[in-house]
């Protein structure tokens, strides 16, 4: 498993070196997520068996924008879930700060309990809603904000804008079908492919 992550990064672009324990800790949280998934729901079954390429692969495609900015830069991810692309890229991105808000209490219970299994000093986690997380600490204070089937390209961007610094990235996940809009100036989009799908997905980013 370890030369399949370290190639797929490679493949991705990855500039940085992997060690061994990240690999460990991807590989621990594919066992994690399968592990509550059990009595929690919190991927679907089907996608059990594609766990990698659906899920935390997917989520690392952000890699290709955050790598690129500065060691010490914060990330807000809005409606984290069931931790992706969150974790993924906490594990891959030690240094840099990761905030989360999530609304429902259950789910943040898991992530907790994600962040202790994984040791993840550089995650903060707070539950509620993205509209009450905002305040004069948190308003345009993110160098990025990132989210992933959270709701539409325009509410999520409104929400994102809050919380980013004057040149700071909004990172987003799509399928085509927002792609009318996505296309579109200001926006900017990179498109990738899962190993067991033809349809084409997109990261997309929007400067503020």
């Amino acid at each position: 498993m370890k030369q399949i992550i370290e190639k797929k990064l490679e493949c991705m672009g990855f500039k940085k070196t992997i060690h061994n324990d990240q690999i460990e800790k991807l590989i621990q949280l594919s066992d994690l997520t399968l592990k509550w998934n059990k009595k929690n729901n919190l991927i679907s079954k089907d996608n059990e068996k594609i766990i990698w390429e659906r899920h935390i692969f997917d989520s690392l495609e952000a890699l290709k924008i955050l790598q690129n900015g500065n060691n010490n830069d914060s990330i807000l991810d809005m409606g984290s879930g069931t931790g992706f692309p969150l974790i993924p890229l906490t594990i891959l991105f030690p240094n840099l700060k990761f905030s989360s808000i999530e609304p429902r209490e259950k789910r943040v219970r898991i992530l907790r309990q994600f962040k202790r299994d994984l040791n993840l000093k550089n995650l903060k986690l707070n539950i509620g809603k993205a509209e009450d997380y905002l305040s004069k600490l948190t308003a345009n204070s993110f160098d990025f904000v990132s989210s992933r089937a959270l709701g539409n390209l325009n509410e999520d961007w409104q929400r994102a804008n809050s919380f980013l610094k004057e040149g700071g990235k909004f990172i987003t996940f799509k399928s085509s079908s927002e792609k009318d809009i996505f296309n579109q100036t200001p926006w900017e989009s990179i498109q990738y492919n899962h190993l067991e799908d033809s349809e084409p997905y997109y990261l997309v980013t929007r400067e503020k």
